[in-house]
């Protein structure tokens, strides 16, 4: 019996996914539980294992690397040695997609059709394919391109433009009737084309799965949080001093600021855990910190904001953490994290102090109730113990907590024990 091959659903609020690669070639043969093909959700990159056996065969049109499909989407079938697939390979929904009608994968065309149609402001949905199967071909395309009349004006006198003017006006949709021509006697040149297409409106851009996928994950921290937010200056010179005698050792780890904040968080939460539970599913009680302190990182990326996941974070050496959050780092930047590198974590560190900023407002990456916001290091004069003026390094730092999980003495004691933690530079 032939088993169909859908888009997962990977979370509860995702509508839609991107095929990344076939993990098994056509024809061969997929055994239960064995990867069959990766695919990116809201933000992390999955590998998808088969659920059935059988003999892979891709669907008509296969997915491309990179398509974007909704949950439910057919993607191929797992045939029986000999078995045909089923006659029409038109996408179903999945047993968890939402109720409503179902959403049909667009017609089939090639790759080049869809950028040709994208450049002559066709769409293909609305074509009927003069090819093999319902196949959008690039003439049908062509065709649908060409207005139903020859640009004229109502006396039927033609418009005078260049034939690279008509050309340049007919591959990117511009109406020549509406355009005055600075050649002489009126003509059309393609320079006048192309101011035209400059002063047009652009049209809105759709967001893509993942920058919605940021969007509802903050409207569900500030709809179900009480968020609050404290400021404060740590002193952080003798650190400063550390981490300038570290550039300077060719053998020691050149570590950042971040790395620094991340090890004495982990270690101001075991001093004061209650800032790093989580809330359970239905926000009825709180989770409190395991055995181990892992540290989301807010990572800037092309796509959005990503927070991958430092696993226990006062495990093994500085220099360990430091090249495992750059890997994470670097991951999150290419887009490859996966789903185990962006799930759990007790509490977020989010830096903005290399863009001059002092301090500021994060918001909680739920279901975690606070994050550490990094601001600028700056050297300031102070008093020390004698009633001198001397030079200090400080940063900047800010907490955001959910004041529904923990009051603002608690909040304020966790940043004063942060803060202490970067004052002293104790590394062991």
């Amino acid at each position: 019996m032939a088993h169909p091959i859908q888009l997962p659903r990977l979370g509860w609020s995702m509508e839609q996914g991107t095929f990344i690669a076939w993990l098994k070639r056509p024809g061969e043969a997929v055994a239960v539980g064995e990867p069959l093909f990766e695919m990116e959700g809201e933000k992390a990159l999955q590998q998808i294992e088969s659920t059935d056996a059988g003999i892979l065969h891709l669907a008509d049109p296969a997915p491309s690397a990179g398509q974007s499909l909704p949950v439910g989407a057919l993607l191929g079938w797992l045939l029986a040695p000999g078995e045909s697939p089923p006659a029409t390979s038109a996408p179903t929904p999945s047993e968890d997609s939402h109720t409503g009608p179902p959403t049909a994968l667009p017609p089939p065309a090639a790759p080049s059709v869809r950028r040709l149609a994208r450049e002559l402001g066709v769409v293909t949905e609305q074509l009927t394919g003069s090819g093999q199967g319902g196949r959008i071909l690039a003439d049908d395309v062509r065709r649908a391109a060409e207005p139903t009349q020859e640009f004229s004006i109502p006396n039927t006198k033609r418009i005078r433009a260049t034939p690279r003017a008509r050309r340049f006006a007919r591959e990117r949709n511009i109406d020549l009737t509406r355009l005055v021509g600075s050649g002489r006697m009126g003509r059309i040149r393609q320079c006048d084309v192309e101011a035209a297409l400059t002063n047009q409106p652009q049209a809105a851009q759709p967001l893509s799965a993942r920058r919605l996928a940021i969007i509802r994950n903050l409207q569900e921290s500030l709809a179900s949080s009480i968020p609050v937010t404290l400021h404060s200056r740590a002193e952080v010179t003798k650190l400063a001093a550390l981490r300038a005698l570290w550039k300077t050792e060719a053998t020691s780890a050149h570590l950042t600021w971040n790395d620094l904040v991340v090890y004495f968080t982990a270690r101001a939460i075991a001093d004061f855990p209650i800032v790093a539970q989580r809330w359970n599913e239905d926000r009825t009680a709180l989770i409190p910190l395991g055995s181990s302190i892992d540290i989301g990182i807010a990572v800037d990326t092309p796509h959005g904001l990503v927070v991958p996941v430092l696993r226990d974070c006062l495990s093994g050496s500085l220099r360990q953490r430091s090249q495992e959050a750059k890997n994470l780092i670097e991951k999150a930047r290419s887009g490859r994290l996966t789903r185990q590198e962006i799930d759990g974590g007790c509490l977020t560190v989010s830096n903005l102090g290399h863009y001059g900023v002092d301090t500021f407002t994060p918001i909680i990456h739920t279901p975690q109730i606070a994050i550490i916001g990094i601001g600028a290091i700056r050297r300031e004069p102070a008093l020390d113990d004698q009633d001198r003026v001397v030079s200090q390094y400080r940063m900047g730092l800010s907490l955001t907590f959910d004041h529904a999980a923990i009051d603002g003495a608690q909040a304020a004691c966790f940043l004063q024990k942060l803060a202490d933690h970067l004052r002293l530079a104790a590394l062991s």
